[in-house]
């Protein structure tokens, strides 16, 4: 008989917290479920923890697979997975004692295709610094045309639906199976934000539960979020994948306009801070100009400045862009120059 949830874990390098992660989802008050451990390659023990617990509880399965990222592994997840719902755990993450019961229930009761909780924000000591918990805008449920445009009304305020997260929900499995739902594997970066947009936009009811009852670890070393250097370019293609995103799922244009510029102006302050970086460096002052020069030149950079929203930046920021335009436009007037 199949579970009446699936929950999956991907696993990477997480030895420090996976066992907590485990036991406060194995200790759930709601026991109806399959438990999906998949370990992607993970060079440290996390592995052999995983394998421990087959022997604790019947409802643990654990995959073993290569290194592919957390989008693959996710996805592996959904294609085995029996429940009548699929949610999603990170491995440093722990749930509330109730919080699947009371997500299973809500799902239940209302016929939802998705149901949202809170979540709470901790640190690696578990003492909390943040909470959300209204993932609908304050609402308790939202169904056909109110999904799309309670997410357009939130877009112009540069805010989320649901919240970002694919672990704060559970999605009814048929509802995912039946609109081919899975996610991008070739973005490192806001993938579960990307998820989520196509899967409330194609939903026919979505439910929220105002509480706080999953537990988000906000640092941890090993993550890609936590990896300034590698993180800049993943950021720019996840935004231009955000933007194809709400298009390719009709978003009204004057919404997908200011969505766009302000991720454009998040562009332009990425940049300025590697510039501001450069100037810093102990390089000489002939390779900080070449750098420079280099990466302002640059398509994500050259395709934020001409289409941003003033307003989003600080005043320094609005200088050093203004400096920068001139540079630009010089630059583009000397070479039609040379070439007349």
């Amino acid at each position: 008989m199949a579970p009446k949830l699936s929950i999956i874990v991907p696993v990477y390098k997480a030895e420090k917290f996976i066992q907590q992660c485990i036991d406060s989802i194995l200790k759930q008050s709601f026991t109806d479920f399959e438990l999906i451990l998949i370990n992607d390659g993970s060079p440290d023990n996390s592995g052999v923890i995983l394998d421990q617990y087959l022997n604790k509880d019947s409802r643990v399965k654990v995959i073993h697979k290569n290194n592919e990222g957390p989008s693959a592994t996710r996805n592996m997840g959904i294609k085995a997975a029996k429940g009548e719902f699929i949610g999603f755990v990170d491995s440093d993450d722990t749930l509330e004692i109730n919080m699947l019961d009371k997500m299973y229930k809500t799902g239940v009761s209302s016929n939802a295709d998705i149901v949202a909780c809170g979540y709470v924000e901790i640190d690696d000591s578990n003492k909390i610094i943040n909470q959300a918990i209204s993932p609908l805008n304050s609402k308790l449920y939202l169904e056909g045309n109110n999904i799309k445009e309670e997410l357009e009304l939130l877009l112009k305020s540069n805010k989320t639906l649901g919240y970002a997260s694919l672990c704060n929900k559970i999605y009814k499995r048929t509802f995912l199976i039946e609109n081919q739902l899975l996610l991008n594997e070739t973005i490192k970066i806001a993938e579960d934000l990307c998820f989520n947009i196509t899967a409330f936009l194609k939903a026919e009811r979505v439910c929220s539960i105002n509480e706080g009852l999953y537990n988000y670890r906000r640092i941890n070393t090993e993550s890609i979020m936590n990896s300034k250097d590698k993180n800049f370019y993943l950021h720019l293609s996840a935004r231009n994948e955000i933007l194809n995103t709400l298009k390719n799922n009709g978003i009204a244009p004057k919404v997908l306009m200011k969505t766009r510029r302000y991720e454009n102006c998040k562009t332009i302050a990425d940049y300025l801070n590697q510039i501001i970086d450069i100037t810093k460096s102990k390089t000489s002052i002939s390779k900080k100009y070449l750098m420079i020069k280099e990466i302002i030149h640059e398509e994500y950079f050259l395709k934020a400045m001409n289409d941003y929203d003033n307003n989003y930046l600080l005043m320094k920021a609005r200088v050093i862009v203004n400096v920068l335009k001139i540079y630009l436009y010089i630059t583009l007037m000397a070479k039609k120059l040379t070439k007349t």
